[in-house]
């Protein structure tokens, strides 16, 4: 009877054992919801003072700003936009930018201490777990028949099971290094510059469509549409904060109270293992994660290899095959279809900026118009470069500098940033070799010209004007003051036949023999850099040389994006059937900013892949794409080039006319003539046939290649061997 009671003491023991831990795991849970409930008001309040101090505020600023330059003009329409005008509004949003909208946003000490608070509360609840009882012992099963208590029991690690719970399922997700708010308030800070950007660019364009007749939008309109289209990308900043913290706060209002609930409910229906498999589940996810990173890495590395090497020997051996067909005469070279040759056409003759585009595009997007500094790309290690160079000459070296690269590759814009960033101690004189010359006496008249250097009777026996380059170097030596020569375009100055480098040899004497007087600044392309390099061994007589080289597919983006985005206009990109057929871009159906990322990266490898690193190329490639715009959104047409290898280009005669204007960038029929040793008629015909086909541009000074079909034609003159 004795060890009958001592059984039934110890199961009623461990049955209000079970209770008691019942109870104590409800008084913890209560107790942490009522201190979650505080932490709650805490963050909620701390997160509005960061989004209003270091978001709403600031936008709001520019915003109102804004608005109220866009007033003002829409007031006094009737008005002239007079430059004084503009130049009020735009110093007045530049002063309250700098003074006022930037401020919070750079005040990176103030949000790190609103965030650091928050964190602080954070780390508050999970201390306060600490007080959670470390192990308890649990009733899977509970049942009474009297006298007797049956308990099953399992012992809980409660304190690690509901501190982990916690953690992983709401406080890590609502710290602000997962929410990345000091990168949001950096993408903010962005936002807002590009703001004040859409409204100064589109200012600046008003001021210059002054001095441009027959524009249909006034100067007025360019400005006011101009200022509108900042005040939405302002508004639409704002909503992106309300976006965010919306979020963010869900997250704290309903997610930290269900999660305790949760936790609450596995208890209460006594699913331990349920609770203890998640626990597991959350601790071999780190682990799971570094092995299943290392397995995709591995796969995707092996899978690009093997895809790029189908790819590579599937296209040679397409190529072998076809080449040995053709050469055995089993087929012949398909020919375009005359449908094929007018379309051709028209979309060559399309590379004009299309005069309906609104001015700010147009002016933005003409290659021609001088960019300021914002969108420039600098060429790697340019500036330093030349930094260096033109120190060593200031300290009596006799140094100068080559910039050579293809046509359209930046090399007039780079010369004019480093001659405004970087030689300001000294007189720069600019000399253009805008049109094709080959006589020595061309170019010491040019050079004396440029330099203001007038014959007082000692230049030439007859007292003419100076002659030769002897006569030159004298005076140049004799000059007391020390000049920057930027001499740009040196490929025009020769032609390749037996008397066409007269003018160039001149050039290497002059620039060789006035080095410790001028500080020569050279620009040239790269195929013609790299025959004077054969000829003459050219780089003997540079001291530094730089290759100005390609863009990459990011830098073609920006530099296209940072144009566009500065217009105000929103951009659209249009899926064309070879997307919508893509596996990825179905499983974005639904989803427009993630599809349209899609596009948007789509169409730019493409284009960086068309246009090979070629800002130009790019520009007019980018220009044809726009398929319709309209007061707010741009929408831009998948990338489709005709493949321009189809072009019927058999003959030797044409291939060394088009390398002829590779080398020299622009002849006339006669200079063609000369180039090609052949009749002026002959040249003239070809000349004018590959113009009719859209190869060829005519213009004051002669014949030059198409920019947009620069690239294709380069590849296919090195594929037959023309051009080296």
């Amino acid at each position: 009877m004795r060890k009958r009671f001592a059984r039934f003491e110890s199961a009623w023991e461990r049955y209000f054992e079970t209770q008691l831990a019942d109870l104590t795991i409800e008084r913890e849970i209560a107790a942490q919801g009522d201190e979650a409930a505080g932490l709650q008001q805490v963050i909620l309040e701390k997160t509005r003072l960061f989004f209003r101090d270091f978001g709403y505020r600031p936008m709001e600023m520019g915003l109102s700003a804004v608005r109220e330059k866009a007033e003002l003009l829409r007031e006094n329409g009737s008005g002239q936009l007079t430059q004084a005008i503009i130049d009020k509004t735009r110093n007045d949003l530049e002063l309250m930018a700098s003074d006022s909208m930037i401020e919070p946003f750079a005040d990176v000490d103030t949000q790190e201490q609103v965030l650091g608070e928050i964190r602080e509360e954070i780390g508050r609840l999970q201390l306060k777990m600490g007080r959670f009882t470390e192990v308890l012992t649990m009733a899977e099963e509970r049942t009474v028949e009297l006298p007797d208590a049956r308990v099953k029991t399992t012992s809980l690690e409660w304190r690690a099971l509901a501190a982990r719970f916690l953690q992983e399922r709401v406080l890590r997700q609502i710290t602000p290094e997962n929410q990345d708010l000091l990168t949001f308030v950096a993408r903010l800070w962005e936002e807002s510059e590009e703001g004040i950007r859409i409204a100064d660019v589109n200012l600046m364009a008003a001021l210059d469509a002054r001095s441009i007749k027959g524009e249909e939008q006034t100067p007025r309109e360019i400005a006011t549409q101009g200022l509108e289209r900042a005040v939405h990308h302002f508004e639409t900043s704002i909503q992106t904060i309300r976006k965010k913290q919306d979020e963010y706060e869900k997250m704290v209002k309903v997610q930290l109270p269900g999660v305790l609930a949760d936790l609450e409910t596995l208890i209460r229906n006594r699913q331990y293992d349920r609770l203890e498999f998640q626990d597991k589940t959350l601790q071999m996810k780190a682990q799971a994660l570094t092995f299943r990173d290392r397995v995709v890495k591995f796969s995707a590395i092996a899978a690009d290899r093997i895809t790029l090497a189908a790819r590579f020997v599937g296209k040679r051996s397409s190529e072998i095959s076809s080449r040995i067909r053709y050469l055995l005469g089993f087929t012949k070279k398909e020919a375009l279809s005359t449908r094929e040759k007018r379309d051709l056409t028209e979309y060559l003759a399309g590379v004009r900026i299309d005069p309906s585009l609104p001015f700010i595009y147009k002016r933005l997007f003409d290659y021609q118009y001088e960019i300021d500094r914002r969108f420039y790309v600098p060429p790697r290690r340019l500036f330093d470069l030349v930094a260096e160079s033109y120190r060593d000459w200031n300290r009596h070296l006799e140094t100068n500098l080559l910039i050579f690269g293809e046509k359209g590759s930046g090399k007039s814009t780079a010369i004019r940033f480093i001659s405004d960033e970087l030689f300001r101690d000294h007189t720069t004189v600019y000399l253009r070799f805008d049109q094709t010359f080959y006589r020595s006496e061309q170019l010491i008249s040019r050079i004396a010209a440029a330099l203001q250097i007038r014959d007082a009777g000692s230049g030439g026996s007859s007292g003419n004007g100076i002659t030769t380059a002897e006569e030159l170097i004298e005076r140049i030596q004799r000059r007391k003051r020390r000049t920057v020569l930027v001499i740009e375009d040196l490929h025009n100055a020769f032609i390749r036949s037996m008397h066409g480098f007269e003018a160039l040899r001149a050039f290497w004497t002059l620039m060789s023999s006035t080095k410790e007087n001028l500080f020569w600044v050279v620009s040239t392309s790269r195929y013609s850099w790299n025959f004077f390099e054969k000829m003459s061994g050219a780089s003997q007589y540079f001291s530094h040389i730089h290759d100005v080289g390609q863009l990459n597919s990011d830098q073609i983006r920006e530099a296209i994006l940072e144009r566009h985005r500065s217009t105000g206009y929103r951009l659209e990109f249009v899926p064309g059937d070879a997307e919508r057929n893509t596996r990825t871009f179905k499983k974005l159906l639904g989803d427009k900013e993630q599809s349209q990322t899609y596009l948007q990266e789509s169409y730019f490898e493409k284009l960086s892949d068309v246009s090979e690193g070629n800002l130009s190329i790019a520009i007019l490639i980018w220009l044809q794409s726009i398929r319709d715009f309209d007061r707010e959104t741009f929408r831009i047409a998948p990338l489709e080039i005709i493949d321009m290898d189809k072009i019927e280009v058999p003959e030797r005669n044409v291939m060394f006319l088009l390398a002829a204007l590779v080398l020299h960038d622009r002849l006339n029929e006669e200079e063609l003539a000369m180039a090609l040793h052949q009749g002026v008629t002959e040249c003239r015909l070809m000349a004018t046939r590959l113009k009719s086909k859209g190869l060829l541009v005519e213009g004051k000074n002669g014949f030059q290649m198409n920019q947009l079909v620069y690239r294709q034609v380069i590849r296919l003159l090195k594929r037959r061997n023309v051009l080296h």
